[in-house]
């Protein structure tokens, strides 16, 4: 999570990243936190859309509305490929 939030800094794309262990969603807004569905009012649906099939492009697939899913299975190298993969497109968005 916080690696894809200093990617986007980088990029400068706003992002609001947050979620329990296990699963976070990723919406493009200039907000540090949501408290319902209603604070993410205004988020980047098309951009969000748009990052989402250009990750799949490269092997990502993220759930619909912008869900990361990580489990036990995954490994740190398959985190850094995936962060690899997030500054690409992040980069084209």
């Amino acid at each position: 999570m916080s690696g894809l939030k200093e990617i986007g800094q980088r990029h400068g794309i706003p992002m609001l990243i947050q979620g329990p262990r296990g699963v976070f969603i990723c919406e493009f807004i200039d907000k540090e936190v949501a408290y319902s569905p209603r604070d993410s009012v205004g988020a980047d649906v098309e951009k969000r859309m748009k990052f989402a099939s250009l990750m799949l492009d490269e092997g990502i697939l993220i759930a619909p509305r912008g869900r990361w899913y990580v489990c036990t299975a995954i490994t740190e190298a398959d985190v850094d490929r995936t962060l690899e993969c997030a500054d690409r497109v992040m980069g084209r968005l």
